[in-house]
């Protein structure tokens, strides 16, 4: 059940379910209340007015095809999977400036702003069938050939084209991209931050 605007967080309940996410009606929290971002003047500048720097990570995990993954971030998902998308995987929300963790062990393949509609990107090798992207992110925190575990810090949220502070998640399974939510662990106990 999704917050509507003006109602408080409440820690014991997910604001947006993962797979009940609507990206017409997916709420932010701006202040102590929650806003419709796609018919709220403002609200991107008020998220980011308030943002702070420090990590929100998830620390779950799950063990599938013998990676550990963790969710890179704990906020919830504005975008779910589309595979006819230009960079097809999850959009998290974000708040400017902050850490965008590794959601599983590996090493640093590609880290630049080469890739087209990727924008900034950072691609981790986690095994010979795996590759994760963290894309349209702001600063970068890694170099090409770096081993990373999970929860290293990848890269920093921005604000994306569509004015929400957030960046997409991408996993690819033998160089095909697929939907994240199937790796990733639950995110019942993970409500808008």
């Amino acid at each position: 059940m999704t917050a509507q605007p003006g109602a408080k967080a409440n820690p014991s309940q997910p604001a947006s379910p993962v797979g009940t996410t609507d990206v017409k009606t997916a709420q932010v929290l701006v202040g102590d209340s929650w806003a419709n971002p796609a018919t709220t003047k403002g609200v991107g500048n008020a998220i980011h007015e308030s943002a702070q720097a420090e990590p929100v990570v998830a620390s779950e995990t799950r063990d599938i095809e013998g990676i550990q993954w963790q969710r890179p971030i704990g906020r919830r998902i504005l975008k779910l999977f589309d595979p006819t998308d230009s960079v097809p995987g999850v959009e998290f929300e974000g708040r400017i400036g902050e850490t965008i963790s590794a959601a599983a062990d590996g090493v640093v393949v590609y880290s630049g702003h080469g890739l087209g509609a990727m924008g900034e990107v950072t691609m981790v090798k986690s095994s010979d069938s795996f590759i994760v992207a963290y894309a349209l992110t702001g600063t970068r925190l890694t170099h090409e050939g770096q081993k990373v575990s999970r929860g290293d810090p990848i890269a920093r949220v921005r604000e994306l084209p569509n004015q929400h502070a957030g960046f997409i998640f991408q996993i690819r399974f033998n160089g095909n991209p697929v939907d994240p939510l199937k790796y990733l662990p639950s995110s019942e106990n993970i409500g808008a931050q």
